[in-house]
């Protein structure tokens, strides 16, 4: 197993990987869209990409943490796109298919998936 840590905005993936797991980033990131193609270009043939992403808002306001609710809504509602628009722009960027669910195992915080095949 290898893992690379890095800028995915700015760094080069130079290698070919069978996996990449984005977790509680892609959605905060301003150009998803070219993020989402440059890790499609370093997939291999039937790659995964999978994708977590916490909904720590719902949490925070079942447990009444205002702060860092206040804090956490100011970036997770930033450019944010409703699960058939995130789905689509997964599809736009050349993955065959996405499939996504929504999990509620984790941590006591709700996680949608989104699984994208190459």
């Amino acid at each position: 197993m290898t893992t690379l840590n890095g800028d995915i905005q700015k760094d080069d993936i130079k290698d070919r990987y069978d996996l990449v797991l984005c977790s509680n980033i892609l959605h905060l990131l301003p150009q998803k869209q070219k993020v989402l193609k440059k890790i499609y270009t370093s997939l291999n043939k039937n790659g995964i990409l999978l994708i977590l992403q916490n909904n720590f808002l719902e949490y925070l306001q079942k447990n009444q943490h205002t702060y860092f609710y206040n804090i956490i809504s100011l970036f997770q509602n930033k450019d944010k796109l409703d699960d058939m628009e995130f789905s689509n722009m997964i599809l736009d960027s050349g993955f065959k298919s996405v499939n996504s669910f929504l999990s509620e195992e984790s941590l006591h915080i709700n996680t949608k998936v989104y699984i994208a095949k190459k």
